[in-house]
């Protein structure tokens, strides 16, 4: 396993890409309505698969009296109004490095723990990623397999700007998951207190069974809605900025940069507590741009004519 400096997860207190890659073929991709999307748009590099979560609508936030309940977690009806695919796993080491042209681990932790992560663990989650690289990584993927990007970004690596021109539940490319559609999707259609289960140590990686350091994606347990490591192994950066819930019922939920505070993330890394793996639970951000605890996953709306 790779060596990492350990950073808190609570407030305080040129590298190659690999050639063995593998593939998504329509068939494994649960709910998709029309096969012949993927084969216009092609298969997805490294592995990414989607799974397929449907519209919903119910109480996000805690409740008063929850653990670590507080005004930016005021419970409030949601609704979404379509249907979307999220990535079964977060963003891997390997995903990345096929999709984008530089290593972050090589750029903030030089290049041995690089290389070190490139022998021993291409299949962990991409990680100090800031925000605005996760969106530039978004538009990539949408660009290879042909659809129209849903950011607009101005520089390169790890110092490009991004920001979002239009409804992220309307463009046509990929892009995280909005908030609201991370916690439906953790959720996965039943009623745990983590996503999938329980019992947190069958679902996640947190500070009591990780030895500290990040895990290959899927090594637990999957929620019911096929999706692995959404509690745990590596917080996932959602596309929201945060800002506190209000009590008002909201349709298809979105903060935009300018109206929140910092970038939204969710689930709980390897070195979080087990109140933060919760599949309602916000993570406590403090306004760093990047963190080796933080990664993300992809997501993209099912549009009518698919």
């Amino acid at each position: 396993m790779i060596l990492v400096t350990v950073l808190a997860c609570i407030e305080p207190n040129t590298v190659q890409p690999p050639e063995d890659v593998s593939s998504v073929t329509p068939s494994d991709l649960p709910g998709e309505q029309n096969p012949d999307f993927w084969e216009t748009h092609g298969m997805f590099l490294g592995g990414i698969r989607l799974s397929f979560v449907p519209e919903g609508n119910w109480d996000m936030g805690l409740q008063p009296g929850d653990e670590d309940y507080d005004s930016s977690h005021t419970p409030h009806h949601v609704t979404l109004a379509q249907d979307f695919w999220v990535s079964e796993t977060e963003v891997t080491v390997e995903q990345w490095l096929l999709y984008m042209d530089y290593h972050p681990t090589a750029i903030w932790f030089g290049e041995a723990q690089a290389a070190e992560e490139l022998e021993q663990c291409l299949d962990c989650p991409v990680h100090s990623i800031s925000w605005d690289e996760m969106l530039a990584f978004s538009n990539a993927v949408s660009a290879y397999h042909g659809l129209e990007p849903c950011f607009t970004c101005m520089g390169e690596g790890e110092d490009v700007v991004c920001s979002i021109p239009q409804d992220p539940y309307t463009c046509e490319g990929y892009r995280p998951p909005t908030e609201a559609e991370w916690e439906w999707a953790a959720i996965g259609g039943e009623s745990y207190l983590f996503p999938g289960s329980d019992d947190i140590n069958a679902i996640g990686f947190w500070e009591q069974n990780s030895d500290m350091v990040p895990h290959p994606v899927c090594s637990k347990e999957r929620n019911g809605y096929d999706l692995c490591d959404m509690g745990g192994n590596i917080r996932e950066f959602v596309l929201d900025w945060v800002s506190p819930y209000t009590a008002t019922a909201v349709t298809n939920p979105f903060t935009y940069p300018e109206d929140g505070y910092y970038a939204g993330e969710r689930g709980g890394s390897w070195a979080c507590r087990r109140p933060e793996l919760r599949v309602n639970r916000r993570n406590l951000v403090w306004g760093y741009t990047r963190d080796i605890h933080s990664g993300f996953r992809l997501a993209r709306t099912v549009h009518p004519s698919e």
